[in-house]
């Protein structure tokens, strides 16, 4: 129910602003402190989070259902993203698509679960970060990159620039990719020079806009 209102607020206000002020107003009225109402709030996220996965094993269920399920999740995420700390792992499952056989809502999934993941990694980062997820995701999000289209790869860079910087500070796998996609220009080079994670987030708009005008 949570996440039919929220889809359908939509169509008057933007939903990170509509769950911001309903999470506000939840909290006021629970009265509790901030770990209460952080618990009560991934309790909500277990159960969207279950449905999404429930939805995804059918296949064949309504893309409405499927559709709130997410952007409701993609909303927490960008108000509350310690709320998806527990799911930054079976989240990974969802951005590994084949060249080959990934069909359009794979691909509109993968969109939406980069979007629900790009505002957790600094989270998990400092929480518990398991190097080997770590790694993992920054494998998967070069792959979605090299192997996915232009429909993907603007939330994958940023990710992956996000994984990079907070994770595993693998500079060299981001100036690559700028590389391969606009050449050796000064800033990439000194970039790579200085293996520096703060001009990541610079660089990879970079390799967006080139991206976008191809």
């Amino acid at each position: 129910q949570l996440a039919h209102v929220v889809d359908a607020a939509a169509l008057h206000v933007s939903q990170t602003e509509f769950v911001e002020d309903l999470l506000r107003r939840f909290r006021s009225s629970l009265g509790a402190g901030d770990a209460a109402f952080l618990e009560t709030l991934r309790a909500w996220v277990r159960v969207l989070f279950s449905a999404f996965s429930d939805l995804d094993e059918a296949g064949g269920e309504d893309h409405s259902v499927r559709r709130a399920v997410v952007n409701t999740l993609v909303a927490i995420s960008s108000v509350k993203p310690e709320a998806l700390l527990d799911h930054i792992r079976p989240m990974c499952q969802f951005l590994r698509l084949d060249p080959v056989s990934a069909t359009e809502l794979d691909r509109w999934v993968a969109l939406r679960v980069l979007g629900i993941v790009a505002p957790v990694v600094p989270f998990y980062a400092a929480a518990r970060a398991d190097r080997r997820l770590c790694n993992s995701y920054e494998t998967v999000l070069l792959q979605l990159i090299a192997r996915q289209g232009a429909t993907l790869v603007r939330g994958a860079v940023k990710c992956l620039c996000l994984v990079v910087q907070h994770w595993t500070h693998h500079v060299d796998h981001v100036v690559k990719l700028l590389v391969d996609a606009v050449g050796p220009t000064q800033g990439i080079l000194e970039a790579l020079n200085r293996q520096d994670p703060s001009h990541i987030q610079r660089l990879s708009g970079e390799k967006c806009r080139y991206l976008c005008r191809a």
